[in-house]
């Protein structure tokens, strides 16, 4: 019996366990859901720099407006709401596989 460096006998092929797949698909959504915070991340930073160009052509002393501090806290908001949602369906998905 000789093994590969990948550890398998020659002409087997490799079978994956389930629980590696359930993690694998895991780590995919949990990928996803990374891209999708750092696009509206950068959306969101490319608006602010519209806005603060904007402010300082229109000769303002670029002190908070009620507006930006509105939307920041409904950021915050939103981000709050996220993580509260899907923090405990992502740690029971976690929990539920078995290694």
């Amino acid at each position: 019996m000789s093994l590969t460096a990948s550890n398998h006998r020659k002409g087997e092929t490799a079978v994956r366990h389930p629980a590696t797949r359930a993690g694998r698909n895991v780590r995919l959504r949990l990928a996803g859901l990374a891209t999708v915070l750092l696009v509206l991340t950068v959306a969101t930073r490319t608006r602010w720099q519209e806005w603060e160009e904007r402010a300082r052509a229109d000769g303002r002393d670029g002190g908070y407006s009620t507006e930006a501090i509105l939307i920041t806290a409904l950021l915050v908001a939103i981000a709050l709401a996220a993580f509260a949602i899907l923090g405990p369906k992502i740690i029971d998905k976690v929990n539920s596989i078995e290694l």
